[in-house]
C-alpha cells in the first residue's frame, strides 16, 4: 500500500508540474515494489516528455519485463512508449513493429492506429529512417 501511495503522489506532483519531486515519489513506488509494471509507465512517460529517450526506454522495457501480474492494457501501454521513442530516434520500422505489438493485445487503440498513421504519413513525405540507406 505504501507503493501505491508514493505512486498516487507523484501523479498528483506530475499534475502540478513539479516534475522532480514526481519522479522521486515515483521512483520510491518503484522501489518499494519493483514488479508492478504502472510505476515504470509512469516513469517512462515522464522521462520521454523530457526527451530522455535512454532513460524511458529502460523504464519501459521494465515495465515490460518486470511486471509480476502484466495487464494487457499496461503491456500496450509500454510498446505504445517504446514506439513513439522509435519515431522520435527515426526508427521507424522498429516503430511500427511496437505499434502492431500493442494492437495485437488492444486491437481498439486509437492511439496506436493514429500513431502508424502518422508514420505512413512521414514516409509517404520522404521521411528518412536511421540505418535506412
Amino acid at each position: 500500500y505504501y507503493s501505491q501511495a508514493h505512486y498516487y503522489k507523484g501523479y498528483a506532483l506530475v499534475q502540478l508540474e513539479r516534475t522532480p519531486e514526481a519522479c522521486a515519489e515515483i521512483q520510491r513506488a518503484i522501489d518499494l515494489n519493483p514488479m508492478h509494471g504502472p510505476f515504470y509507465l509512469e516513469l517512462a512517460y515522464i522521462h520521454a516528455r523530457q526527451r530522455d529517450f535512454d532513460r524511458a526506454l529502460q523504464l519501459y522495457n521494465n515495465a515490460l519485463e518486470r511486471d509480476y501480474f502484466p495487464a494487457k492494457s499496461a503491456t500496450a501501454a509500454a510498446y505504445r512508449g517504446i514506439g513513439y521513442i522509435y519515431i522520435e530516434s527515426g526508427m521507424l520500422s522498429e516503430a511500427v513493429r511496437m505499434y502492431e505489438k500493442s494492437l495485437e493485445l488492444e486491437p481498439e487503440s486509437s492511439i496506436a492506429r493514429q500513431e502508424l498513421d502518422y508514420i505512413n504519413t512521414l514516409r509517404r513525405l520522404g521521411g528518412r529512417e536511421v540505418g535506412a540507406s
